[in-house]
């Protein structure tokens, strides 16, 4: 089992995203927009926690990601 594995495993169970207010179906993480920004780059992020299409966790190491309209893409 890899380290990304072995830590997903341990903290699985806490993990849980915040619903959009206006989509109970949906959770996505929004951003705060007091800067009218439209899209944010994450560099090199140590452990990003996700879930893929067919909602299933997924982790990733050391990776970035843009933050488009409140949307991680």
């Amino acid at each position: 089992m890899s380290q990304s594995q072995k830590i997903l495993s341990k903290i699985k169970k806490s993990l849980y995203a915040a619903p959009f207010e206006d989509d109970l179906q949906h959770t996505r993480h929004k951003v705060n927009r007091k800067r009218n920004k439209k899209d944010i780059l994450i560099h090199n992020i140590p452990f990003l926690f996700t879930c893929d299409e067919t909602e299933k966790l997924r982790c990733f190491r050391n990776c970035s990601i843009v933050v488009s309209n409140g949307i991680i893409q």
